[in-house]
């Protein structure tokens, strides 16, 4: 059961409430199941994934090699840049323009 709750990423204080020890004492007598519960859940998963990416889930194998595929297949934005006269407006609206900044104090 601590593995499992581990796993699920339930607190460690919320286990040792339900196993009604002291976090202490559940540190002390369950390190390992609280140090491997995580791995064993991602491997778990992971094997899921691995599965439906196999049978042909286009989704599965997108997220899979996004994660596992390298810099090639990971998502990347696109910028396209065209050719010509253009401006950028930095300030639109005055959006942060300070106050008295219109002000001439150079006169």
């Amino acid at each position: 059961m601590v593995e499992a709750m581990s796993a699920y990423g339930i607190p460690q204080d919320d286990i040792a409430l339900v196993i009604q020890v002291d976090r202490n004492t559940l540190a002390k007598h369950y390190r390992h199941e609280l140090d491997e519960a995580t791995a064993k859940a991602n491997a778990k998963v992971a094997e899921r994934l691995y599965d439906r990416a196999m049978d042909g889930d286009v989704k599965a194998m997108m997220f899979w090699l996004e994660r596992r595929g390298g810099d090639a297949w990971r998502n990347k934005p696109v910028v396209q840049l065209i050719p010509g006269d253009f401006t950028i407006d930095m300030n639109p609206a005055g959006f942060l323009e300070l106050p008295g900044a219109d002000d001439d104090d150079d006169d």
